[in-house]
């Protein structure tokens, strides 16, 4: 899920007679997965972190673990932003089950490492981001909502 995007994913890993073996042997990862191609991230990330303890069990994974969350969740962000020219905050803060805080930070970083192509519009002097626009070729980029949303 880290490192395919939702078609490889499917193709390679879901529809793979070969690895539907090693599926039935973990039916959460399937089901992890399912929710991943069908963009049902929050359901994705709940399912792996009711596992995250059995993941850290595995002498392999453990070490791997933080990094592989992290890689899902940023790539489930990313995948998020993919389809929209403006998203609001609070849609993408209910979709990933994550305060708005904490999840404008995280865009943040994606977007300061140029994982996401895109800008956060805000009124100064207020604490909450109000929209997240990102840019698309050939859209415009003069778009602009002043809102003020309170916390």
């Amino acid at each position: 899920m880290a490192f395919f995007d939702r078609d490889d994913l499917k193709s390679r890993f879901l529809e793979n007679s070969e690895f539907k073996n090693y599926l039935e042997l973990e039916p959460h990862i399937r089901e992890a997965a399912q929710a991943f191609v069908s963009a049902h991230y929050s359901v994705t990330l709940g399912i792996l972190e009711r596992y995250r303890s059995d993941f850290f069990v595995d002498i392999f994974l453990s070490p791997h673990v933080e990094i592989l969350y992290k890689e899902i969740r940023q790539k489930a962000l990313v995948q998020a932003f993919f389809p929209y020219s403006s998203i609001e905050l609070s849609t993408l803060s209910s979709l990933f089950m994550t305060p708005s805080r904490e999840l404008s930070t995280e865009i943040v970083q994606l977007i300061e490492e140029g994982k996401i192509k895109a800008r956060l519009d805000s009124q100064k002097n207020v604490k909450c981001f109000c929209k997240i626009v990102s840019h698309v070729p050939g859209s415009r980029s003069a778009t602009r909502w002043p809102a003020v949303v309170s916390l």
